[in-house]
């Protein structure tokens, strides 16, 4: 704490005991020999920035952050960080002699790589002036304002011509050496061109699309399945280091979702998925959930997987749906080219289909006021409608489909190509249109959109993937399921239980495989999933034990109740609001610890009595609440 206080008060006292590291050195390929073939872990013309992190220079960064307009203390605070740092390196786990820094950023300091992007930013902005100034010829494309992309120590650039001595004057400054060994050319329709020639200056690789860039595949056609099958092969590669045969279902469940279906995120960002490549994802996905890591067939998944790749609210199992997901990360493209028109790829096509579009459009409603940013025909701006939609046999006819509202209200310039309309229904849309046109006056404010699904009307990825589910049949309301005071294992086990299926007799037997169909609890009546957890006498005691341990606030299920989402529905009925997750919580321990009671007399002949079970979920419960601090319900 003193460190920290002197820290504050700019001064650098002690603060070496809270700034060291340790190096390890990570071999990047097979047989590594030198320094170089190690990783510490602490035209399109394509550059490397040699040890990116490990060469800035101190007094550079320095002023950099000074020109940027950071305060003095901020720029002490930075410099005490980077005059402190000290490391050591592991060798066989032995730690060797400590050692300060003369130059470059920490690798692994969450701090480094902000600070990277400032040390580097001045680099974009070389480029920028040479292209103001003519030293480097502008862009062919009308809508190419891209020169450099930066991207930790990879720069892509689009000419080489004068860029070798910007590189030069920028490393002389800033100590961050251009890597020759590891850049690259792509040349774009230079057939006729000697690229030897042009190249000489800049001796580096001469290669060709594809490639690859910041773990994106760039092409110059479309990308054929190689492109998606590694996607898939990482999924796949990814199980290999799991044990999930040891996990239960629903830790399968929470890797499935935080990994399996966040790793493809980055490339869905930008590229809609083949439906093929959706299949085998969904398969890789589909079989670690059920089987931990073998394929899983239909007789292993409890659960149809289009239902489980539904929202729990709707009664799934929370898995991503990767299509729609893939279309409602996409959807960001259309919101910022709407909202931030400074970014660098406006005016390009975005990459979104006519799927996307037509989400984007049902998912916003645009405010006109001078027309100037509004698209005619494809945005909501006329009662929260784009007249494409309003008039769709008359669109196909229109000539100026990509033209603003101000330049098609002058001079009735959208009625141009609607003279040849054929039918009486387009005669009625292009009535239509026109009386909703017929009131609209432009005024001197800029165009506003608002998204329809978020309370502050402005775009998330999550209202754009709960959307697309709008409509859809919700089997039961999961909400308590998903919020009760239980763990994962029992709320997995519960929302099989609700849509009954658990793999009880009835359901072995649909499957052809062999079992006793009787209840092993009472022999008396086939084993279903409401008879096994709520009216099997075996379980009727139990809850009935439930009933007088609670003072008669949870009672038995009753007799006539028809399906377990009726019982689950009714037992929290009327509950106290600050007690229906605790109970909804304790129903989970009760149906749980019956059917593992279940389980016990089948697989290991083992078997105890009413007052036992009922004891051991109580026995869980208090473990849970000395855990987590959970209420009791008593």
């Amino acid at each position: 704490m003193t460190a920290i206080n002197f820290f504050f008060q700019e001064h650098d006292q002690h603060f070496k005991m809270l700034n060291s590291a340790h190096i390890c050195l990570l071999p990047k390929r097979t047989a590594a020999s030198s320094i170089s073939d190690f990783r510490p872990i602490n035209l399109t013309h394509s550059l490397d920035i040699a040890k990116a992190f490990d060469s800035v220079r101190r007094d550079y960064l320095l002023e950099v952050l000074q020109r940027m307009g950071f305060g003095v203390r901020w720029r002490a605070w930075v410099s005490i960080l980077l005059k402190s740092a000290t490391s050591s390196v592991l060798l066989n786990g032995v730690r060797g002699n400590s050692f300060q820094h003369g130059r470059g950023l920490r690798q692994g300091d969450p701090l480094s790589p902000l600070l990277f992007i400032l040390a580097i930013d001045p680099l974009q902005k070389m480029f920028n002036f040479a292209s103001q100034q003519g030293i480097l010829s502008p862009i062919g494309h009308r809508a190419a304002r891209l020169r450099v992309s930066l991207y930790a120590d990879d720069a892509a650039l689009d000419e080489v011509q004068a860029a070798q001595q910007i590189l030069a004057v920028f490393s002389e400054a800033s100590g961050l050496t251009t890597n020759i060994n590891k850049c690259a050319v792509y040349p774009i329709c230079c057939e006729s061109v000697s690229l030897d020639d042009i190249m000489q200056p800049f001796p580096c690789q001469i290669k060709s699309f594809p490639c690859t860039y910041i773990g994106l595949p760039l092409s110059c056609r479309p990308l054929r399945k190689v492109d998606f099958q590694s996607v898939i092969d990482k999924l796949a590669a990814k199980l290999a280091t799991w044990k999930g045969r040891s996990l239960d279902k629903s830790s399968r469940l929470t890797l499935v979702n935080s990994v399996l279906s966040a790793m493809p995120v980055h490339f869905l960002t930008v590229f809609p998925l083949k439906k093929w490549a959706i299949k085998k994802i969904d398969k890789i996905r589909r079989s670690f959930l059920w089987r931990g890591a073998q394929e899983a067939n239909g007789g292993h998944c409890l659960v149809q997987w289009k239902k489980s790749a539904r929202p729990k609210i709707m009664g799934g199992l929370g898995i991503i749906d990767i299509e729609r997901f893939s279309r409602a990360l996409r959807l960001r493209w259309l919101w910022f080219q709407w909202t931030d028109s400074s970014r660098l790829w406006v005016g390009t096509e975005p990459p979104c289909d006519k799927m996307d579009a037509a989400l984007f459009r049902a998912s916003t409603m645009v405010s006109v006021g001078n027309g100037a940013s509004t698209s005619f025909w494809h945005d909501s701006w006329l009662d929260g409608k784009a007249p494409m939609d309003i008039a769709p046999n008359l669109y196909p006819f229109a000539w100026r489909k990509n033209k603003k509202v101000s330049e098609e209200l002058t001079d009735l310039n959208w009625t141009r190509g609607l003279w040849r309309m054929e039918t009486t229904q387009q005669l009625e849309e292009f009535i239509s249109l026109w009386n909703l046109l017929e009131d609209i006056q432009l005024s001197d404010q800029e165009d506003s959109i608002q998204w329809k699904w978020t309370a502050n009307g402005i775009y998330s990825s999550k209202s754009a993937y709960m959307a697309q589910f709008h409509g859809s049949l919700c089997t039961f309301k999961a909400n308590l399921i998903r919020k009760a005071h239980a763990e994962g294992k029992h709320k997995f086990f519960t929302m099989l239980l609700i849509q009954a299926k658990i793999l009880t007799a009835d359901k072995l037997i649909l499957r052809q495989w062999p079992c006793n169909s009787m209840c092993v609890l009472c022999d008396q009546e086939e084993e279903t999933a409401l008879h096994l957890c709520l009216k099997c006498p075996f379980a009727l005691e139990v809850w009935e034990a439930l009933r007088q341990w609670s003072n008669n606030l949870l009672l038995p299920p009753p007799p006539h109740v028809g399906s377990i989402e009726d019982w689950w529905t009714t037992a929290l009925q009327n509950k106290p609001k600050d007690k229906k997750r605790t109970i909804a919580g304790i129903l989970m321990y009760i149906a749980w610890n019956i059917w593992k009671e279940r389980n016990r007399r089948i697989f290991n002949n083992k078997q105890a009595s009413p007052s036992v079970v009922f004891n051991l979920p109580k026995e869980e419960m208090d473990l849970r609440k000395s855990a987590c601090g959970h209420p009791s319900l008593i």
